[in-house]
């Protein structure tokens, strides 16, 4: 089986960082890329299995700059120039950006769902909860779906 090309933002490394869930990303995906952008926000000395790089032609980088951040910026254009299986971003802007450049978006919560189902986590109820403890931010009917998803709320 050969790995996925995942490139992530600063917010879902943070964030399962701050959750003691870090290595989820790697269990899931293998090699995860970052651009060094994101890890400067991270402030984190990468694992082993996060590959810093930048693009390699920064023009797509600069435009988005316009109206994204750094890291958000930098990741959209390297995904775009590695043609990566998937970007994980969760800024709604970043999400809309990417997408109209043809990127497979996912975000933490999906991280947390696949972790799931392949039984990483034993519940997404409690890694949901303690995401929302980090200070990120998850509407409920985003939750909802997500537990419905794995079975762990009834469907109505």
């Amino acid at each position: 089986m050969s790995e996925l090309k995942v490139i992530t933002n600063s917010a879902c490394v943070i964030s399962l960082t701050q959750m003691g869930k870090l290595e989820l990303l790697h269990e899931l995906f293998g090699t995860v890329t970052i651009p060094a952008s994101v890890e400067a926000e991270c402030r984190l000395q990468p694992a082993n299995w996060m590959l810093v790089k930048n693009p390699s032609s920064p023009q797509l980088a600069m435009s988005l700059r316009s109206r994204l951040g750094n890291g958000e910026s930098d990741a959209i254009a390297l995904a775009v120039e590695l043609t990566a299986d998937r970007i994980i971003l969760d800024d709604r802007r970043a999400r809309s950006a990417a997408k109209s450049l043809g990127l497979n978006v996912i975000g933490t919560v999906a991280v947390l769902v696949a972790a799931r189902r392949q039984g990483l986590i034993p519940n997404l109820s409690d890694a949901l909860e303690e995401l929302v403890e980090t200070g990120f931010f998850v509407a409920t009917d985003i939750i909802e779906s997500a537990l419905r998803a794995v079975g762990e709320l009834d469907a109505q």
